[in-house]
């Protein structure tokens, strides 16, 4: 099977030069672990997990949530992004995301077409596919 059969499409990015706070949001909105981060011309910069996101604001535990709130409003995605991201095309066996979620010990892979991100692959997609190939093996087919 390949990726682009069961990938997630239409998956948010965001832009290089916004704000951590608009990634945090869209983050939460659509329970990402993972924003694909984009240039000016829609071409993949990097990533920003949650902990790319927390690791970009100081660790003073002290510091009220509406300073980090402020924090955030201020610093920009820049600050948060893995560069180094792993990516699978779209025509890529579904075997090739699990082998590099595998070495790269993560759990999404944004798939990435011509620079551009097309979809979002999840070790839950590759689960699914590989329970859907072992239903008639177990069946004695």
């Amino acid at each position: 099977m390949l990726v682009r059969e069961a990938m997630t499409r239409n998956v948010p990015t965001i832009r290089v030069d916004k704000k951590l706070a608009a990634a945090r949001s869209i983050m939460e909105w659509a329970h990402l672990a993972q924003l694909p981060v984009v240039d000016h011309e829609g071409d993949l910069v990097g990533v920003i997990t949650p902990d790319s996101l927390r690791a970009a604001l100081p660790r003073d535990t002290g510091v009220p949530r509406v300073e980090l709130d402020r924090r955030l409003a201020v610093t920009p995605v820049a600050n948060a992004v893995i560069a180094d991201t792993p990516t699978v095309a779209p025509d890529a066996r579904a075997w090739v995301a699990a082998d590099l979620m595998a070495r790269h010990q993560v759990t999404t892979l944004p798939v990435v077409e011509n620079r551009r991100v097309t979809g979002m692959i999840t070790a839950s997609d590759l689960a699914a596919i590989l329970s859907h190939y072992e239903e008639p093996r177990r069946a004695g087919v």
